[in-house]
């Protein structure tokens, strides 16, 4: 073989890694970028992009017991404060979700005259 041709080759294999380091490098750098948008861009032109409002503590007005932060809850419940608040939180975390609005009744402090006066603020 000529040592042209063998140079050449040697040179095109060198071509082809360094493509395909670069080639690599844009494929990782594609899949984690993701591009902040500016606020003027959704709100440009004729057409107007608001971000959704997700609901997840609060169905009809009432506080779900699921998915409440303790402020939700302390707030949204009347006769509940930090103690209870917490219990409720500390429950969900330890056996799962509330099935129903009387499994509340589970949670120290929460009795049937609580649960009366709270129900209709409640929700699972």
């Amino acid at each position: 073989m000529d040592t042209n041709s063998g140079r050449k080759i040697q040179s095109e294999k060198i071509i082809l890694a360094f493509a395909l380091c670069v080639f690599g490098a844009m494929l990782v750098y594609n899949a984690f970028f993701i591009p902040e948008v500016p606020a003027e861009i959704y709100n440009s032109g004729d057409i107007s992009y608001e971000k959704p409002e997700i609901k997840t503590e609060k169905s009809d007005g009432k506080v779900n017991l699921n998915t409440a932060k303790r402020e939700e809850l302390i707030e949204g419940i009347p006769g509940v404060g930090e103690k209870i608040a917490n219990r409720i939180i500390s429950y969900r975390e330890t056996r799962g979700e509330f099935k129903n609005t009387q499994e509340i009744m589970n949670i120290k402090g929460v009795g049937e005259k609580l649960f009366e006066k709270i129900k209709d603020y409640i929700t699972v």
